[in-house]
């Protein structure tokens, strides 16, 4: 199991087969120069163990989740947070937290509801590149 030393880092939970999300994943590891961000697919064992002890039913779907120092964030707060973490260009996004919560994650849950039917879905779950396979855990 690759759980080294994630105590200090940003644990990003993603849907695996959904393309949208894998490309996120791509691009926030491409920009996450501090090296803060390590990735775990919704389908993995690991993520259905983390889920039920988080009282989180194991069949959850709906939005990527981040996980700081055991806290979790979802939907529009998880997005807002991950681009805090980015720092430099990224942290304009800040300004987003003017709209209302329940107006972000409305605008999340239509993207997540639509996104196999926009960006496609794989057929099996994302496998990281070589060089950046210590940023998964599995």
């Amino acid at each position: 199991m690759n759980q080294q030393n994630i105590q200090h880092k940003g644990l990003i939970i993603f849907d695996g087969y959904c393309n949208l999300c894998s490309g996120l994943v791509q691009f926030l590891i491409n920009r996450d120069k501090k090296d803060y961000f390590r990735f775990l697919s919704l389908q993995s064992d690991l993520t259905q163990k983390i889920l039920a002890s988080h009282k989180i039913p194991v069949n959850y779907n709906e939005s990527i989740i981040l996980i700081i120092e055991n806290k979790l964030f979802f939907k529009s707060d998880a997005v807002l947070k991950i681009t805090d973490k980015l720092g430099r260009f990224w942290v304009i996004f800040k300004v987003l937290r003017i709209i209302p919560k329940p107006m972000r994650d409305f605008l999340y849950d239509l993207v997540a509801k639509y996104r196999y039917k926009i960006f496609g879905k794989k057929q099996i779950c994302m496998v990281s590149s070589e060089n950046y396979r210590y940023k998964f855990i599995d």
